[in-house]
């Protein structure tokens, strides 16, 4: 699922200017990766747990990864913003990844990704991914390229069997695989 008319790259302006200045946003272009890394982030904003206190975004198999770790800096810095409402931890492995309540799986995760699926398909945990077909294969949310725009999709299903519940207005933002 996409993204309708470029409402990712709206969702990420309106998440920039709110966190750094005009000037900055002049001064700098965007990469494909810091696009995603606010896009993780943001979505923490459209997902209801139930102890939702504190957010753990986890990631795993990104630190190896270069696209990965420049998600996981461009979320950690979003999320520095707000002290005490996140906790990040990067690097995480299959044996922790309960413990969060989203978590991001890099490519170099990819040998271990069903088995990590199977961990979580009934977790209360939002898996995004730019691993290939990553929706299809268990994920919830996963990034993809099109028309050389980053979009994102949602596996409904998934995130249902999960207890996920995401808010309408995200749900209008992107197309919904069922």
């Amino acid at each position: 699922m996409q993204l309708k008319n470029g409402h990712l790259y709206c969702c990420i302006l309106a998440i920039l200017c709110f966190t750094v200045s005009p000037a900055q946003l002049r001064a700098q272009s965007f990469s494909e990766n810091q696009i995603k890394g606010a896009f993780l982030y943001k979505i923490t904003k459209f997902v209801r747990w139930e102890n939702d206190k504190k957010v753990n975004l986890c990631f795993i198999g990104e630190k190896e990864d270069a696209s990965g770790e420049t998600v996981g800096k461009t979320v950690a810095s979003l999320a520095s913003k707000e002290k005490g409402k996140f906790e990040v931890s990067r690097d995480v492995n299959i044996n922790d990844i309960k413990n969060c309540n989203l978590l991001f799986i890099g490519s170099k995760a990819e040998p271990s990704l069903q088995d990590i699926l199977a961990i979580l398909e009934t977790q209360p945990i939002v898996t995004i991914s730019d691993i290939s077909s990553f929706t299809r294969r268990g994920g919830m949310f996963g990034f993809f390229k099109q028309d050389n725009n980053v979009s994102v999709e949602l596996h409904f299903q998934n995130a249902k069997k999960s207890g996920i519940k995401v808010n309408s207005a995200l749900q209008e933002m992107i197309t919904i695989i069922k």
